[in-house]
């Protein structure tokens, strides 16, 4: 009766074949133990029924067989329980899954001149602990664009494993005539360093080794504006293609359950849990001097697990931070530093870890140079005004951001502020013509 019931739920809700699927399962993967203890205890009954059935004469030799059929059965089924347990819940089988991701585009370097733009695009796996293995091959018509085959050591531990798709443009933009960034250098070009990413999930199974199947994902670039958005991947089955969902990654990364089995099976496996870092702990500035630099890191991969060891740290040495904002040279990229960082706060924000004013500020400000709004204004809009510093030009600054993103009436009272301050009649003209600008928009949004 205890049983009966979430056997009786799992054959309710689950369909007639999968059903069917699920025992076989089952059945190939516990039965050879079953049938083993069952033909156990029929010798056992058989020999004892042959012994009683005798005559006289044999009945002593034929109870002595019986008695050595009952050790022998306890033998073997000590011997076969911790074969099982060991098979069952201990032992995973490693097998090679592989696939590859095609139409990627990696361009290296900076935008020279206007108009110019220049793409990076990259995928790894969002949590630690999984063996995966890349290899880029160049397209021979285009070498702005690549194929990443990929590798991944499977041992039984995930049904599922989410890859992160990066998605990076540098563009130089002529200065704006009516939104400038920088009130003093009004006719200044500037770059945009904008990240995205996504993730997409592939799915495993116990016989995709097996059977040799492989992962083949295919990038489409959106159509309408390739350099600036995420386009869609499709996978390439039997012939035909099938889209694949993309989400966007929450800055909050908890331990979450995936593939957990069905009912029927949930007392016979373990649940897969994706692999995460430890729950939270203090770093000291060495550990910090060794894993920050790596949130600059060219490599996805490397960003990821730094950005993860980083958000679970509970007690961090902001000077370390502080150090690594003000020095350029203190990674291989910079932008990716900020930009990452930026998101490593948002996770320690959401954890009620209290990162310093002069932080959000300094990453915000970077963020900004660089056109990263969707970064910058609510590290900005975090901050109290008199957190902002001696620098009246933040106000500019986030009045800006707050215009960028579409918050007119927050953008409105910054560049006022400014304004009613500008240290000098140009930038006065300029705060005022971007004021009005926010607040004609406001208007048109009422």
């Amino acid at each position: 009766m205890f049983l009966s019931f979430p056997f009786a739920q799992a054959l309710a809700e689950t369909p007639t074949t999968e059903i069917l699927t699920k025992l076989t399962e089952l059945f190939a993967v516990h039965g050879i133990y079953a049938l083993v203890v069952f033909f156990l205890f029929y010798q056992q009954r058989r020999t004892l029924a042959d012994a009683k059935a005798a005559a006289e004469g044999d009945r002593a030799s034929l109870m002595k067989i019986y008695k050595g059929t009952i050790v022998a059965t306890y033998v073997l089924i000590a011997i076969a329980i911790p074969i099982w347990v060991y098979a069952t819940f201990i032992y995973r089988p490693k097998t090679v899954l592989w696939g590859d991701v095609a139409n990627l585009t990696q361009m290296a370097g900076t935008p020279q001149s206007p108009g110019q733009v220049f793409v990076d695009e990259q995928v790894t796996p969002e949590q630690r602990g999984v063996s995966f293995y890349v290899n880029s091959q160049p397209d021979p018509y285009d070498p702005s664009k690549e194929t990443v085959n990929w590798a991944l050591v499977e041992d039984g531990q995930y049904t599922q494993v989410p890859l992160v798709f990066s998605h990076r443009f540098k563009e130089l933009v002529p200065a704006e005539s009516g939104v400038p960034l920088d009130p003093s250098h009004p006719s200044q070009s500037n770059l945009r360093d904008i990240s995205q990413r996504k993730k997409f999930v592939v799915p495993l199974s116990e016989l995709a080794g097996a059977q040799g199947y492989s992962f083949d994902y295919r990038y489409d670039p959106d159509a309408r504006d390739p350099a600036h958005t995420i386009g869609a991947l499709r996978l390439l089955r039997n012939g035909t293609s099938e889209g694949v969902p993309m989400e966007d990654i929450a800055q909050e990364r908890s331990p979450r359950n995936v593939g957990v089995p069905s009912p029927i099976l949930s007392w016979f496996v373990l649940p897969s849990v994706l692999a995460q870092g430890p729950a939270g702990h203090s770093m000291d500035a060495a550990t910090v001097g060794r894993i920050l630099p790596l949130l600059g890191s060219r490599d996805l991969k490397q960003q990821l697990m730094s950005e993860q060891t980083l958000s679970s740290a509970q007690t961090i040495p902001w000077d370390s931070i502080r150090t690594a904002l003000a020095d350029p040279k203190s990674t291989a990229d910079h932008t990716l530093l900020v930009h990452n960082l930026a998101n490593v706060i948002t996770s320690w924000s959401a954890k009620g870890v209290a990162v310093p004013a002069d932080v959000r500020l300094n990453v915000a400000k970077a963020s900004y140079e660089v056109s990263d709004f969707k970064t910058a204004t609510p590290l900005f809009n975090g901050l109290k005004d008199t957190d902002l510093g001696t620098d009246f030009t933040v106000y500019y600054y986030r009045g800006v951001s707050n215009l960028k993103v579409g918050n007119y009436d927050t953008a409105s009272k910054d560049l006022a502020k400014y304004a009613s301050k500008a240290p000098n009649p140009g930038t006065k003209a300029i705060a005022q013509r971007t004021l009005s600008v926010a607040n004609q928009k406001a208007r048109a949004k009422q």
